[in-house]
């Protein structure tokens, strides 16, 4: 779980991104200088097979990311392995998927695995938030979210492996988040990239 998703060949460029309106409406919210949350509609639930697309089109928003985790763009069938791909040792209805949509575009997405590696800890595999929707708080809205539903589910701790070459953006979030630094660092390679995944950890309270 500690390794990133599968990457197969890059998707065609030319396919549909989320409404134009949001980023909008984003953008005036900014220089309005007004609460985002007061001038979109926020929606948080899980993601099932039927937004297999709209996640694709999330992940494709950032093809950087992609690209210095595993060396590769995003692949036509990332979305799928992302809310599917498990460790052998969990079951189908450990793997989860959430999303927050904003005016009905899927904006953030946080794939976890609970009960791993052992029954009182979940592990986050990816956190992604759209590009034009960062450091509004949807990312955090979104794992406070899931969080709650960890600890009603039993969980007492959770994990999210930090790889190198993303640690400059995925450490401030992990921070804010409550996360610190366990002092385990393991090996990550993937194909040809050969970099390092550090693990952080938080306790899993119902706040």
């Amino acid at each position: 779980m500690d390794r990133p998703l599968a990457r197969d060949e890059q998707r065609p460029a030319d396919q549909d991104r989320p409404p134009a309106a949001a980023v909008r409406r984003l953008a005036a919210a900014r220089l309005a200088r007004r609460p985002l949350v007061a001038s979109v509609d926020v929606e948080i639930r899980p993601l099932g097979g039927d937004d297999v697309d709209a996640l694709q089109r999330l992940l494709e928003l950032d093809p950087g990311y992609s690209e210095r985790v595993t060396g590769y763009p995003p692949g036509p069938s990332d979305a799928l392995s992302a809310l599917i791909s498990r460790p052998e040792t969990v079951t189908e209805d450990h793997k989860h998927g959430h999303g927050l949509w904003l005016d009905g575009a899927l904006t953030a997405f946080i794939d976890t695995v609970e009960g791993y590696p052992d029954d009182l800890t979940a592990t986050i595999g990816l956190v992604m938030v759209a590009p034009a929707a960062r450091r509004e708080g949807f990312g955090t809205r979104l794992h406070d979210a899931v969080m709650r539903e960890m600890h009603q589910r039993g969980i007492r701790t959770m994990r999210m492996p930090i790889v190198a070459t993303v640690a400059t953006d995925a450490e401030p979030f992990a921070r804010s988040a409550g996360y610190r630094p366990t002092g385990e660092v393991k090996e990550h390679r993937y194909s040809q990239l050969e970099s390092t995944v550090a693990i952080w950890s938080r306790s899993c309270g119902a706040d």
